[in-house]
């Protein structure tokens, strides 16, 4: 089942920890075995779906937020009144 394949248990864990004292020196344990992904590969497949399920609701949010109402103060960014920022040059 691919759940078990892709969930973290504690072999990934010691994984982490060898090879994390393995690239600064401390430890020359070779690395347990691993099943069809390394804890390496698990965790970074976690954070990248965690950075996209939190891209889609921030766009959510954006999408669902209403538009800036009219009566807005005359010196709020994004006011009517308030003239847009100077662009940069490069």
């Amino acid at each position: 089942m691919l759940r078990n394949e892709i969930a973290l248990d504690w072999d990934d864990v010691r994984w982490l920890v060898v090879r994390t004292l393995g690239i600064v020196g401390l430890s020359t344990e070779p690395l347990p075995p691993q099943g069809s992904y390394n804890a390496g590969q698990k965790l970074f497949g976690l954070v990248v779906s965690g950075e996209k399920a939190r891209q889609l609701a921030r766009r959510a949010e954006r999408e669902a937020a209403p538009a800036t109402s009219a009566s807005a103060a005359p010196d709020a960014p994004g006011s009517k009144d308030t003239p847009p920022p100077a662009a940069r040059t490069v």
